[in-house]
């Protein structure tokens, strides 16, 4: 099977000669060039394919293998690099969809040389810059290129930003919800069970700048939300240059660039306000 995870297309293929064709119509054979989207999308024209259970890359123009098919699951290549799984289980559902249990988690160069060591216990598809997101020990972190640490694993959850060099983290905290329901006092009543409050987990937010500073505790209610100048039409979070900070009904002010422009100590139409003038 040949794949383009990237785009979510996969096509049946066959070996002949070394070489890796897409199987066509009446067993007419191509090279995966002819793939959907595979010359446009494919980086270094490198494409997966899948033979007895093992992933590897081939050539889109010549069908050569270009890295052999040793892994149990290998993403598509994104900023140079490829996310390797090795000793998984993979569960597919859909065309392209799918989730690795167990197993160890690294990258690969074009070359198919290991350049993050396959012993992470998962891995994000996607590099951020040339940093990437991987987990331990059931926490989420950020790495160099040569396998330092840049954000310690202590995080619950690790979000890049999309059009900004910012990073959002995230920790679940176990808390007593004190609210005690009709259907805990009727047991109560009834049984003579002490209605008691209930546990539940929630989710605090902090942040790093771009040089990986850990700027914002985890300490806000929501993750840091782009603001929309009032009025505005046609919006895109690409488009806003400041983040909303929210904590016990108090607000403050993040730049794109990382600067905290307020402490979390304002009003909302305070803070809105102060990002409107600095807008203009």
């Amino acid at each position: 099977m040949i794949y383009h995870t990237g785009v979510n297309e996969r096509a049946k293929g066959i070996i002949k000669n070394g070489l890796v064709y897409l199987l066509g119509d009446e067993n007419q054979l191509y090279f995966p060039g002819e793939m959907f989207m595979a010359r446009e999308e494919c980086d270094y024209g490198l494409i997966q394919f899948e033979v007895r259970g093992k992933w590897g890359f081939a050539d889109i123009y010549t069908g050569e293998i270009k890295i052999p098919a040793t892994w149990e699951y290998a993403g598509p290549f994104y900023r140079g690099y490829a996310h390797v799984v090795a000793g998984a289980q993979l569960e597919r559902y859909g065309a392209c969809h799918m989730e690795s249990h167990g197993g160890k988690h690294g990258y690969i160069d074009r070359n198919g040389t290991i350049i993050i060591p396959i012993e992470y216990d998962a891995a994000e598809e996607i590099p951020y810059r040339q940093f990437f997101k991987v987990a331990q020990n059931g926490k989420w972190g950020l790495i160099d290129n040569q396998n330092k640490i840049v954000i310690p694993f202590e995080w619950d959850i690790l979000e890049t930003s999309y059009y900004h060099d910012l990073v959002f983290c995230g920790i679940i905290e176990e808390t007593c919800d004190p609210y005690v329901g009709p259907e805990d006092k009727l047991l109560e009543s009834i049984f003579n069970i002490p209605a008691e409050p209930t546990s539940r987990r929630r989710l605090k937010w902090g942040g790093y700048d771009p040089n990986f500073n850990l700027i914002i505790s985890p300490e806000l209610d929501h993750k840091p939300m782009p603001y929309k100048k009032k009025g505005k039409t046609n919006y895109h979070d690409r488009d806003s240059n400041y983040y909303l900070l929210k904590r016990k009904r108090k607000y403050g002010v993040l730049c794109k660039d990382g600067r905290l422009i307020t402490n979390i100590t304002l009003l909302k139409r305070d803070a809105t306000n102060i990002i409107d003038k600095l807008s203009g």
